[in-house]
C-alpha cells in the first residue's frame, strides 16, 4: 500500500506534512478569491456573506469527497489480496456511490453560488435542494461516523446562508413593489 493511502501515517507526521491541511488551505484561498470577486462587483454584505459561504460549502464537499473516493479506490486497488480475480465488493461500491452522490451535490452548490454571483435569484432554490440532499445523507451517518456530524453542521449553516440571501431578495422585491406603486 502506498504511504499516502495509509491513514495511520498522518498521526506520526508533523502538521505541515499532512495533505489535508493543504487541501483546506486550497479551499480557503479559492473562497477568498471568489469573495474578492464579489466584493469587487460591489455586492452588499448579505450577498457577500451568503454567496461566499455557499461557495465554500460547495468547494468543501466537492474536494473532500473527491479525495474520499480517491482513497477508497486507491485502497481497493493497492490493498487487494493477490487472488488474481476482481471481486465484487458492495462496501466499496456503496462508499464510492455515497462520495459520488455528495460530489454531485457539492458541484450543484458551486454552480448555484456562481449563478447567484451573476445575479440569478432562482439559484437559491437549487442550492437549497442540494443542501437538503446532503442533509438526507449526512444525518443518518451521525451515529456511524463523525463525518456525518460535520456535514450536518455545515449544511445547517448553508441553509442559514441561503436564508440570508432570500431575506435580501424579499427586501429588494418590497422596494421594487413600492417603486411600482409610487409611479402608478
Amino acid at each position: 500500500m502506498p504511504w499516502f493511502l495509509n491513514p495511520n501515517i498522518y498521526h506520526k507526521l508533523p502538521v505541515y506534512q499532512n495533505p489535508e491541511l493543504y487541501l483546506f488551505i486550497f479551499k480557503l484561498v479559492a473562497t477568498a478569491v471568489f469573495a474578492g470577486l464579489l466584493w469587487k462587483r460591489g455586492s452588499g454584505a448579505r450577498q457577500l456573506i451568503g454567496t461566499t459561504y455557499l461557495f465554500f460549502y460547495g468547494t468543501f464537499i466537492t474536494v473532500m469527497l473527491f479525495m474520499h473516493n480517491a482513497v477508497i479506490l486507491g485502497l481497493r486497488v493497492f490493498d487487494r489480496p493477490d487472488t488474481g480475480a476482481a471481486a465484487y465488493d458492495f462496501h466499496v461500491f456503496s462508499l464510492v456511490f455515497l462520495g459520488s452522490f455528495l460530489i454531485f451535490q457539492g458541484v450543484r452548490a458551486l454552480r448555484a453560488a456562481v449563478m447567484l454571483k451573476n445575479g440569478d435569484e432562482t439559484a437559491s432554490r437549487e442550492a437549497r435542494r442540494a443542501t437538503y440532499f446532503v442533509l438526507a445523507v449526512a444525518v443518518p451517518l451521525i451515529p456511524i461516523q463523525f463525518f456525518g456530524m460535520i456535514l450536518t453542521l455545515f449544511s445547517l449553516l448553508n441553509l442559514g446562508a441561503i436564508k440570508l440571501l432570500s431575506a435580501r431578495t424579499d427586501v429588494s422585491e418590497k422596494t421594487t413593489a413600492e417603486k411600482t406603486l409610487a409611479t402608478a
